[in-house]
């Protein structure tokens, strides 16, 4: 068995939903040095872990923990191909390329210093939560994705636009289009396989689909491809079970410290169509999205909202998921989920606000400083309370 480690420090930084504080990351309710023993409900209390034996050997793991540690690329990319043959591999398909279309435009915009830089003037997808993600890549370069809506022919769609000079101007993007699914949200990440090629560098859009407009039975994609806009494709990630579906994807990766050995990390929602909270779904892949492992965390209470981010420790890496949960109709909680970056339906939680009746904390997003393993790790976590 293996346990995630609490060597870290949370920020959290909330934002009043009827304002905007400026001119500082600081805010009136921001809290510093959050414990993990905050005083909550006594039930609540009860259910702040939970713990399945693993199956993969321990000497296998110490291995793999070592590899990651000393930035072993080759010796973790073979320790982690022998791991995975332990874990639940994700039944996933690649969708036939004849069924979407990847179009490339230029973009022409204005300049940073003059006014505010107009990357899209066109409809941006629904009107929920999770339409836009913002990367920066090791080959320097800003990519911003966004969901379309409204675009002749096609039920759903995004763009991803490109920056080389820190987002003065945006002079290219492309298309994804698909004549069928519908696109609830994104979350994306751009990689390099090799830092001496930058055109190794991947463009990888996680995304939930449906063939339905309400989003019913919607499934986990993923659509990568270079970003010479060469060796595309798109995979069916995972479905739910029957009757249910997924929402709001969040992705991470640990390719901060890796290139070829980077490792893939996406959670979602599972709930049934009418809306009631099933479980969360952590999903890794460790060739770039191909195919992919996961496992299920059950936790108990309605968490909506998933963020997820990165923590690279010493011995076993971590990922952190902030959650909204919802205690009663009229308390929302901010929560944060700890588990193994390799899949496992152990985990323990982290209590963050501590809202009386009427108050709510919601919507969270998640953020950990990237630092060597020996450091203590920092968390900023920030949501809005109404």
């Amino acid at each position: 068995m293996y346990f995630t480690k609490f060597v870290l420090t949370v920020f959290t930084a909330v934002f009043l939903s009827n304002c905007l504080l400026s001119q500082t990351d600081v805010t009136p309710e921001t809290k510093l040095n959050q414990s993990s023993k905050r005083q909550v409900s006594g039930y609540e209390k009860d259910n702040s872990a939970g713990s399945i034996e693993s199956r993969i050997p321990a000497q296998l793991l110490q291995q793999y923990f070592s590899a990651g540690d000393r930035y072993d690329e080759a010796e973790k990319l073979r320790l982690s191909a022998e791991i995975e043959k332990y874990l639940e591999t994700i039944p996933s398909r690649v969708i036939d390329p004849t069924e979407y279309e990847i179009k490339f435009e230029e973009n022409p915009g204005g300049d940073w210093y003059e006014e505010d830089v107009l990357v899209n003037n066109g409809d941006v997808g629904a009107s929920s939560f999770r339409q836009l993600d913002l990367q920066q890549a090791d080959d320097g370069r800003l990519y911003l994705g966004t969901t379309r809506r409204n675009v002749s022919g096609f039920n759903g769609s995004f763009r991803v636009f490109f920056s080389g000079n820190g987002g003065s101007t945006w002079p290219s993007n492309f298309f994804w289009n698909y004549t069928t699914y519908y696109i609830h949200s994104i979350s994306m990440l751009v990689e390099s396989r090799n830092n001496n090629v930058p055109d190794s560098t991947r463009i990888l859009v996680y995304f939930i689909g449906s063939t339905n407009s309400n989003f019913n039975d919607a499934r986990l994609y993923l659509f990568s491809i270079r970003r010479d806009l060469t060796a595309s494709y798109t995979v069916e990630v995972a479905a739910p079970a029957p009757g249910n579906k997924f929402t709001y994807v969040s992705a991470c990766s640990d390719g901060i410290f890796y290139t070829s050995a980077t490792t893939l990390h996406a959670v979602v929602r599972e709930e049934t169509n009418a809306g009631v909270n099933v479980r969360l779904h952590h999903f890794r892949s460790a060739n770039f999205g191909q195919t992919h492992t996961g496992a299920s965390l059950t936790t108990g209470y309605d968490d909506r909202f998933p963020s997820i981010a990165f923590s690279n420790e010493t011995g076993a890496d971590s990922v952190y998921i902030a959650v909204e949960r919802r205690i009663a109709a009229t308390e929302w909680e901010i929560r944060l989920i700890a588990t193994s970056e390799i899949p496992s339906n152990t985990f323990q939680v982290s209590y963050i606000t501590d809202a009386t009746a009427g108050i709510m904390y919601e919507r969270p997003s998640i953020t950990i400083q990237q630092r060597h393993f020996s450091l203590p790790q920092q968390v900023l976590v920030t949501c809005t309370k109404k």
